[in-house]
C-alpha cells in the first residue's frame, strides 16, 4: 500500500481517489455514489 499526502490542488490524485470511493461504496456497501457525491465527501475530509 502506498500512502501519500494530497491537498485540494492535486486534482489528478483527487480523481483517482474519487474512482476508488465510487467503486468501494457502490460494490461493497451497495450504495449509489456518483462523482459528485464522492468529490463532496473528499472535500469534507481535506
Amino acid at each position: 500500500m502506498n500512502i501519500k499526502e494530497i491537498n485540494i490542488n492535486d486534482i489528478n490524485d483527487i480523481n483517482k481517489v474519487i474512482d476508488l470511493y465510487i467503486k468501494y461504496y457502490n460494490k461493497i456497501e451497495k450504495s449509489c455514489w456518483t462523482e459528485k457525491t464522492a468529490f463532496k465527501r473528499i472535500h469534507q475530509v481535506l
